[in-house]
């Protein structure tokens, strides 16, 4: 509603102001007066007859005072002049309101933004609370082959490759998402995940894990040896954000690696290039990665 009322009054003192233009390019350069605003004794310089108080008129390109009748101005011309100049003292007081208005509309539409802006954080964070709290006891599968028939048999011999056992009740949900390659599993326990990801990331370095040894289909006998197999939290936009925007930087040479915490308020383990580590938010990751496409562009 405020920034319609904006709008309008806008758009009524664009069309005061291209009036007054037009009335104004239409007139004479002539500014006649009732008074001419001249020392007792001056004369036209026109005539050399004494300035009275009728018929002065001044030019506003050479600052004189002239007869109207002198300088061959009709009725018509100094009706119209006294127009221009009624117009303008009338319109003057307005245009000094509209912009009043305006400004104290303007000011208003900024207090709005920032509201609106604050209020949008703090629902991104709860939003992104309500996530982590669902997505919890999930996590992703990437490495696997389209068309497996015992997922469920699969995400068992994974865990039991990290020394972790997942009975066949306690997994909710498994399946494939939207690409046919990602798999994410859903856990009935929180702290099953915590276990096989705490062991996962202990043992990944010396330990990986490939297709061969969690799968067991002829169907893919030809492919499986050169598969390796990745498990990751289920992220939330957030972090899935941040996990886009580190990569990104990995890809310009910012850093070297990273690891993103999918806490409440997630956050990413950078190593930069000269082997340390720093930890960022989202928002700090996208001001370095600002940075980094406006030196790029220049």
């Amino acid at each position: 509603m405020v920034i319609g009322m904006l709008q309008e009054c806008c758009r009524r003192r664009q069309c005061v102001q291209r009036a007054i233009s037009l009335l104004l390019a239409e007139s004479t350069l002539w500014l006649l007066v009732s008074k001419a605003p001249s020392e007792k004794g001056s004369k036209y310089a026109s005539c050399k007859n004494l300035i009275g108080f009728h018929g002065a008129v001044g030019c506003e390109m050479c600052v004189t005072w002239q007869h109207a009748a002198c300088i061959g101005l009709s009725s018509d011309d100094v009706h119209r002049s006294e127009a221009v100049i009624a117009l303008k003292s009338e319109l003057k007081p307005n245009t000094k309101i509209m912009n009043v208005r305006v400004e104290s509309y303007e000011q208003r539409v900024g207090q709005i933004k920032d509201y609106l802006e604050s209020r949008l954080v703090a629902m991104n964070v709860e939003i992104n609370v309500l996530c982590r709290m669902i997505n919890r006891s999930n996590f992703i599968i990437r490495g696997l082959f389209e068309g497996l028939k015992d997922m469920p048999g699969t995400v068992i011999k994974i865990a039991e490759r990290y020394s972790v056992t997942i009975p066949l009740h306690d997994i909710s949900f498994v399946g494939y998402m939207k690409n046919n390659k990602t798999i994410m599993v859903k856990l009935n326990l929180i702290g099953m995940w915590d276990v096989l990801i705490g062991k996962y990331f202990k043992k990944i370095k010396i330990r990986p894990t490939y297709a061969s040894n969690c799968v067991d289909d002829p169907k893919f006998e030809g492919e499986i040896p050169q598969r390796r197999i990745y498990l990751y939290d289920h992220l939330c936009t957030v972090s899935g954000e941040l996990n886009k925007t580190c990569a990104n930087l990995r890809k310009n040479g910012k850093i070297t690696r990273f690891r993103i915490v999918n806490t409440i308020k997630p956050y990413a383990v950078l190593v930069v290039c000269d082997g340390s580590t720093t930890k960022l938010d989202l928002q700090g990751c996208e001001e370095i990665l600002g940075t980094t496409s406006m030196t790029n562009a220049g």
